[in-house]
Formats: structure tokens, sequence, C-alpha cells
């Protein structure tokens, strides 16, 4: 009965001259509507005398009224015809201003991306970030389809990123590197996808925790340690899931080399304290899903299989779309053939 009077609220209103239509994925359908803008990754608009923001990822099919052009892209979009779909609505973008340029630039970036050509889409994509000056829901639009592994498309869209990364900061630059990382990953290139997030971190990172990270690429671990024990008191929020990982990783490199295995176990516990501190202190951080999948890493060492197993399937199941899912996934199965 809510959801009838809900449709019947909305319907209501006598037809406008002009007036939108917009059904989002939920199928919930607002008809007519005013659009007023596009703002911060949102579309925003009036439905029966309503104020209503909705993201522009919950848009499932736009109609607007007085653009034949922009409803025509709609409709290829559809109907999965992509690459018609994205001319469409590049063809409107160019024509238009304000929120219809917007609305069909993300549109074409959408359809762009279900084609496979996620360079072009991520092309469309740093447009949309720059003129919303990186808004964080414009960053949040950021591409996730990517074509398989191997396609120059993917080698393409890493090299416009890399060249875009030096020319922004802060998130922007947060986004691009995660862009980047998902990237060089499906094109089979671990080690790339970490340092580029690793890099990137550094460059908002606070004086100790650069300092800290320059010991440890040194192989200097015990110089680190004590240099990230000394400053974690005084980190920022920002920066203390990095600076407890780091602390880990170096007790982690310290228990390898320590020649008395009471020290070395007391050294894997600290480790795995500082990992497990971040999950659950920090469980949304960037640190979170490597600091879970090291976790068992210590407690694999320290013998403990199921501790070891259990936060392995903690990572698949609470970053399945991370870097170390992977990782997770292929540790699980070398757990199983040790028992």
């Amino acid at each position: 009965m809510r959801r009838l009077a809900f449709i019947l609220m909305l319907a209501a209103p006598v037809s406008l001259a002009g007036a939108d239509s917009l059904r989002l994925t939920s199928r919930v359908t607002y008809d007519p509507v005013t659009i007023n803008a596009v703002v911060n990754g949102a579309v925003q608009f009036q439905a029966a005398g309503n104020d209503v923001s909705k993201p522009l990822t919950e848009l499932a099919k736009i109609e607007i009224s007085d653009s034949p052009e922009f409803n025509k892209a709609e409709e290829s979009l559809a109907a999965k015809k992509y690459a018609d779909a994205a001319t469409g609505f590049g063809a409107v973008a160019k024509a238009s201003t304000g929120w219809r340029k917007t609305l069909a630039e993300y549109r074409q970036m959408t359809a762009l991306e279900l084609s496979g050509k996620v360079d072009e889409a991520q092309a469309v994509w740093l447009a949309l970030c720059d003129a919303a000056n990186g808004s964080p829901g414009t960053l949040a639009l950021r591409p996730k389809r990517m074509p398989a592994k191997g396609e120059a498309a993917n080698d393409r869209a890493i090299a416009l990123l890399k060249a875009k990364l030096p020319a922004v900061t802060g998130a922007y630059q947060k986004a691009l590197a995660q862009a980047m990382s998902e990237l060089y990953e499906r094109q089979g290139d671990a080690v790339s996808a970490q340092n580029v997030l690793q890099t990137t971190n550094g460059a908002t990172q606070s004086g100790q925790l650069k300092l800290a990270m320059a010991h440890y690429r040194q192989g200097q671990f015990d110089k680190a340690a004590g240099v990230v024990e000394a400053s974690l008191k005084e980190l920022s929020p920002a920066d203390l899931p990095t600076g407890l990982l780091l602390l880990g990783q170096c007790q982690g490199e310290l228990a390898k080399a320590h020649k008395d295995a009471a020290a070395s176990r007391e050294l894997l516990l600290k480790a795995g304290l500082n990992y497990m501190q971040i999950v659950a202190d920090f469980a949304d951080s960037d640190e979170a899903p490597q600091a879970l999948f090291l976790a068992g890493g210590v407690n694999e060492q320290l013998g403990n299989v199921p501790a070891a197993r259990a936060a392995y399937e903690s990572v698949l199941a609470r970053y399945g779309q991370s870097l170390w899912a992977k990782q997770a996934a292929g540790a699980l199965e070398s757990l199983k053939k040790k028992t």
C-alpha cells in the first residue's frame, strides 16, 4: 500500500511541458521531474514538489523532454549498442553546457566503459573530475570495468593516468593511483600495482613516515620501526593505518632475521596485533585488506592454521574487490595442500 501511495504521489501532478523523467536501478521512477543540477556525482531535481538528489550511479534511464538526441543515445545504451550510445552522448556533451553537458559526459563514460574502451572512459572521467575540482562524488564515478588481461586499452589507460598523476594532489591523486593500481593488477603486474599505491600514499604523509619508509626500502628495519614507534602518537588519523602497517612489516622482517625463537615469536605477535588494529579501527582504509592478509601470514608462521584460514577467508568476504583478495585465495589453496 505504501509503495502504491508513493507512485500515485509522483504521478499526481499534471504533466508539465518540458518535464523530464528518471528511472533508478531500484526501478523507482520519478516522472515528471525538473532537473536542476548535477553536482558532486549526483543529479538534483524536483519531483512532486520535493527537492531530491540521487547519485548518478543509481540512474538506470534518463529522459530529457527537449533533447531527442540524448534520448536516442539512452535507447542505444539500453539496447546495449554501446558504440552508438557513446557517439550520441559525446555529440550532446559537445553541444551542451551546465548539467546537460555533465550528464551527457557521465553517460558517455558509462557507454565507453561497457564497450571495453576503458582508456576513453578514463579520459572522460578525468574531464569530469577536472570540471568538478576533484569533488569526492565525482572521483567515486571512476570506471571500474576493464577489458581482459593483455588488452592494449588497459595499457593506454595506465599511460593516461600516469601522465595526469603528477598534476593533481590529495584525494584526486589517490583516486588516480587506485585506478592505475587496478589496471596494473588486471595486466598481471602486481608489483607496479602495489608500488603506485605506496608511492602516492608517501606523497601526502608526514616527514617521519617518509623517513621510516626510506629506512625500510634500504633494509634498515630496526631504524624504520624505531622511527614509527616514536611517532605513532603524533600521526594523524589518515597516516596512522600506514604507520601501523609499516611497523608490522618491520617487525615481520626483524622476526625472520632473529636467531632467538622466542624473540622472533614475540615480534610476530606484535606485528599481528598492529595489523589487526588496522582492521579493527580503520576497516575502510586502503591498508586494511593488506593488513588482514598479512595477519593471516603471521598466524600461519606461528602455526595457527585455523586463524590463518579465517583471516584469508575474511579478506575474500570483506575485501573481495581488493588487490589482496587474489593473494588470499592463493594462500587458502596453499593451506589446503599443507593440511
